[in-house]
């Protein structure tokens, strides 16, 4: 699978609470709400800025600190087709497989905003189109591409009607 979109960086250990997490909202806060409010802490407008594909971009220890899976769910929910990080939290990364949204590893120190990206998930490639740069990754293993092409593990689930991946 081949995808293109636009880049949008934010940078280092931008943990879970940072997101759009109801922790801070009232109670009974529409969770379309929430998710107006995506990342308005570090970047006022990042989710007005998106386009249905694009890419979040980011440094190193993206969604550290808790296992907030709505984190994942939201950042999906908005059009980001896959986080490109140089690392991840693993609770964070395992909660977005889950939900249906790839997480790369990679050298993202050469990406700015606005970069066109093309991510070959198959190949484990990612091209700056902007650029003319090629950066690689690991390809996912089969059970997690089974996983992320059927929409999460819940719908992958639903899908093959047992537990097999």
């Amino acid at each position: 699978m081949t995808f293109k979109g636009y880049a949008h960086v934010l940078g280092d250990f931008i943990n879970t609470d940072e997101h759009a997490s109801d922790k801070y909202k009232p109670a009974g806060t529409p969770v379309e709400e929430i998710r107006r409010t995506l990342f308005s802490d570090l970047r006022p407008g990042f989710v007005q800025s998106l386009k249905p594909g694009d890419f979040l971009v980011a440094g190193k220890g993206f969604g550290t600190v808790s296992s907030r899976v709505d984190a994942s769910i939201n950042i999906r929910a908005v059009g980001i087709r896959a986080v490109l990080a140089r690392s991840f939290g693993m609770l964070f990364y395992r909660n977005a497989i889950n939900s249906g949204l790839p997480c790369i590893e990679c050298d993202t120190s050469g990406i700015r905003d606005d970069d066109a990206l093309e991510v070959d998930f198959d190949k484990g490639e990612i091209r700056n189109l902007t650029t003319g740069t090629l950066l690689t990754f690991k390809p996912f293993p089969r059970e997690i591409q089974n996983i992320l092409h059927d929409g999460g593990l819940l719908e992958h689930i639903r899908r093959h009607g047992d537990y097999s991946l």
